[in-house]
């Protein structure tokens, strides 16, 4: 790992990265902090010795390249390069495209969840609201017949009355001419 190979290998690997990456990266000078000529990353490549890990590690890695992703690689190395991260694996694109997907989807399936609940709560308070309308109105119907049933009861109450007070004028009026004729 000699620190002038770095930047030769920097170029070499800009090769896979957008016309645009490429330019700037060519041009950076190696002595800028934020260049990836002040890291190393070894590869699976540059390692000598290779273990079932390293292996592991190289067949997910070749496995990444046919992924569909929604956030395009080039975009993840773009926003890296502007940020300052060098890499030297053009995988760690890939892999920081599939991070972004991963937390894409997360975001949207939360957002989902809670406009579900939004929802079913809207869907709850509408019910609510139902019932309550329906109380409200059994009630109102309720308070009615109530009142209907107490002003027929005073109706007949009413009418029992006048008729005691008719007999009752009724036997005075016979009592007073029964004691007319006795008299």
């Amino acid at each position: 790992s000699d620190p002038q190979q770095q930047p030769s290998s920097l170029s070499s690997s800009s090769s896979i990265q957008s016309p645009a990456l490429a330019t700037s990266t060519s041009s950076a000078s190696p002595s800028a902090p934020h260049t990836s000529a002040s890291f190393h990353i070894p590869t699976a490549s540059s390692t000598s010795t290779t273990t079932t890990a390293t292996s592991n590690k190289n067949e997910c890695v070749s496995n990444l390249s046919p992924l569909a992703t929604t956030v395009p690689p080039s975009l993840s190395r773009r926003i890296l390069h502007k940020q300052g991260v060098g890499f030297i694996d053009s995988q760690v694109s890939t892999i920081t495209s599939i991070a972004a997907d991963r937390f894409l989807a997360t975001v949207l399936s939360q957002a989902m969840a809670c406009r579900n609940r939004r929802i079913k709560g809207e869907d709850i308070l509408k019910e609510e609201r139902k019932k309550t309308k329906e109380y409200r109105k059994r009630k109102r119907l309720e308070f009615k017949e109530r009142n209907l049933a107490k002003e027929k009861e005073r109706v007949i109450r009413r009418d029992a009355n006048m008729a005691l007070v008719a007999a009752d004028a009724a036997l005075k009026e016979q009592q007073g001419l029964m004691g007319a004729a006795a008299g």
